[in-house]
C-alpha cells in the first residue's frame, strides 16, 4: 500500500515561537546602519516578509532599499545578541505537535517564513526546532509571503523527489491563509498571535485551532486534510 504525501509548512513567529528579538533587532540594525532610531515602530511585521518590512521602512525615511543585503548582516548580527538576551518561549504543544508530525507516515515538515533564513534558524535555535525542518522558503527570497511559500514547496519537492500529494500551509495571520490558498495549499490557523480565532475562520481557513496544546485533535484535524487531494 502507497503511503500518500503531505507536506506541512509552518511559520515561524506567532505559530511556533514568540519573541520580540526581530523587533529589537530591526530597531537596532537600522540605527547602526543609517542612524536612524526606533525607526520600525508602528510598522506591521506580522505575516509580512524581511525584506518588505525593510523596504516599507526606507520608504518612511527617504532611504535606499537597495541595501537590503548590507543591512542584512548587520541585521542577522542584532538578532544573534537580542535572542541571546531573550530568547522568548515556544508556543504551547509545538514540541509534541511536531515531533507527532514527524513520526506520522508520509509527513514531511518545512517552513514558510517572512524571516531570513539566517533569522529564522536563530530563533528556532534556543529552542531546539530547527531539526524539524530540514528545508523552507524565506523571507529574503521572494517579493511577497506568496513567493516563500512557493519557494518553499520548490525545494521540498526537489528533496523529496516527488511532487506532495497534498499542501498544507500553517500560520498565525491572515496572510499566511493568504499565501496558503495563493499556492493552491490547504491552510490551518492558529489564533496564537495577533490574530483571534474568528479572525481566521473569516479568512476561510481549513481548518483553525486556538493553538496547538491538543495535539490528539490538531493531528485529527490534519489528517481530515490529508484526506483530500491538493487543491486546483
Amino acid at each position: 500500500m502507497t503511503t500518500s504525501s503531505t507536506l506541512l509548512i509552518f511559520d515561524v513567529d506567532g505559530t511556533l515561537i514568540w519573541t520580540k528579538a526581530g523587533r529589537r533587532a530591526f530597531n537596532r540594525a537600522l540605527e547602526r546602519f543609517f542612524g536612524v532610531a526606533d525607526a520600525a515602530e508602528g510598522i506591521p511585521m506580522a505575516g509580512r516578509t524581511d525584506l518588505i518590512i525593510y523596504r516599507d521602512i526606507c520608504g518612511r525615511f527617504g532611504l535606499d532599499p537597495g541595501t537590503f543585503g548590507a543591512f542584512k548582516l548587520e541585521f542577522v548580527a542584532q538578532l544573534a545578541e537580542a535572542m541571546n538576551a531573550d530568547p522568548g518561549h515556544v508556543l504551547p504543544g509545538v514540541v509534541e505537535l511536531l515531533e507527532a508530525c514527524a513520526r506520522e507516515p508520509g509527513y514531511v515538515l518545512g517552513l514558510g517564513t517572512g524571516n531570513v533564513e539566517e533569522g529564522a534558524r536563530l530563533k528556532l535555535a534556543p529552542h531546539d526546532l530547527n531539526r524539524f525542518f530540514p528545508v523552507g522558503g524565506f523571507g529574503d527570497e521572494g517579493e511577497t509571503r506568496d513567493d516563500v511559500i512557493a519557494m518553499a514547496i520548490r525545494r521540498a519537492e526537489a528533496q523529496a523527489g516527488f511532487a506532495f500529494d497534498r499542501v498544507v500551509v500553517i500560520g498565525d495571520t491572515p496572510l499566511d491563509i493568504a499565501c496558503g490558498k495563493a499556492n493552491r495549499c490547504f491552510t490551518v490557523g492558529v489564533a496564537t498571535g495577533y490574530h483571534a480565532q474568528e479572525e481566521l475562520q473569516g479568512c476561510d481557513a481549513d481548518l483553525v485551532v486556538a493553538d496547538f496544546s491538543d495535539v490528539g485533535s490538531v493531528l485529527v484535524g490534519l489528517r481530515a486534510i490529508g484526506s483530500r487531494n491538493r487543491t486546483s
